[in-house]
């Protein structure tokens, strides 16, 4: 999918703005070059906003983790071209989705977390996306049960979650990231400044 013109592209790449390498190759070889080196921490307050504890992940873990959800998200379908609803607060989650679906090609469309049936409702309609991911629970509120699995979609689109409790249906991701990489838990000590 083409969003600018060649010639804008073009002056892009000529003022520096763009390059030519992908968000998927900037963090392999990252995670090739430091793979022991901290990459994602979740915010210490996690859990307060959704299931689980606060986790830090190193880039070998986050590559891991990247490469299985890729290969899960191909296995339902998605890839090149495919679009994927996705709510979710900012956790670690979040973005090894984003990057397993900037591997495959699938066009991400975030919706904040306040948005409930009724915004969720519009976007599904204007979006007509291929899959909805989000987290069993925000904030003491059923999401996935209360709004992503109550909306009209079409036929096929598969539905993911993390979290506990998820809704029967949603394909749970926790069982394909703790396998990836064996996540532990982040020590207190580890957010204070």
């Amino acid at each position: 999918m083409k969003l600018v013109t060649p010639e804008i592209a073009a002056r892009y790449r000529a003022d520096g703005h763009w390059g030519d390498e992908s968000l998927d190759r900037v963090f392999a070889r990252n995670a090739a070059s430091a793979p022991d080196r901290i990459a994602i921490v979740d915010a210490p307050n996690r859990a307060r906003l959704a299931s689980g504890k606060a986790k830090r992940l190193s880039y070998a873990e986050a590559a891991r983790a990247v490469d299985r959800l890729a290969a899960l998200l191909r296995a339902h379908g998605l890839g090149t071209g495919s679009r994927i609803l996705i709510q979710l607060p900012n956790i670690h989650e979040m973005l090894l989705l984003y990057l397993a679906c900037a591997r495959i090609g699938t066009i991400i469309s975030p919706v904040p977390m306040p948005y409930r049936r009724h915004e969720l409702t519009q976007i599904v309609d204007q979006l007509q996306p291929d899959a909805i991911c989000g987290i069993a629970r925000f904030a003491n509120r059923a999401a996935m049960q209360e709004d992503l699995c109550e909306l009209p979609t079409a036929a096929g689109c598969v539905r993911f979650g993390w979290g506990d409790d998820l809704p029967e249906g949603v394909i749970a991701l926790d069982a394909v990231l703790d396998a990836a990489i064996g996540i532990v838990d982040a020590p207190t000590e580890a957010f204070a400044s």
